[in-house]
């Protein structure tokens, strides 16, 4: 029951005069809404565990974090300007484009790199090859 529920069951003679809310009523209507929010932030703290415990392929958390500029850069061991100029160049794989902004997909990345190991050698920027 909601807690705008709660406060109309108060006033229940259909008058324009907002209820009066006793001692106990507060209380009481306190109560509810403390109940009602942690259910909700229960229902919420399982459905974010469920999210974190998955494999990728089930459920809620079959999709894979998208990665920045930034991370790729990180995860070669690089310069995010690095980055740009092999797109560029189309020395790494190609992102998808949210609304002008580049993101990769963090499986696409770490087979291109593993399919790269130990023959990683990048102009313009140093790669740390088995990163």
């Amino acid at each position: 029951m909601g807690w705008c529920r709660l406060m109309r069951v108060q006033n229940s003679d259909n008058s324009n005069t907002p209820p009066v809310v006793n001692l106990v009523d507060a209380a009481r209507l306190s109560e509810a809404i403390l109940a009602m929010l942690d259910t909700r932030l229960n229902a919420l703290e399982q459905a974010l565990s469920d999210m974190v415990n998955s494999t990728p392929g089930e459920g809620a958390g079959e999709l894979e974090p998208l990665l920045t500029t930034r991370d790729v850069a990180r995860l070669l061991g690089c310069d995010q300007r690095s980055v740009h100029r092999w797109l560029r160049d189309g020395v790494v794989p190609e992102p998808i484009r949210i609304g002008g902004v580049l993101r990769w997909y963090a499986p696409g990345i770490r087979e291109w790199i593993m399919s790269k190991q130990g023959t990683l050698k990048l102009e313009g920027g140093s790669a740390n090859e088995g990163a």
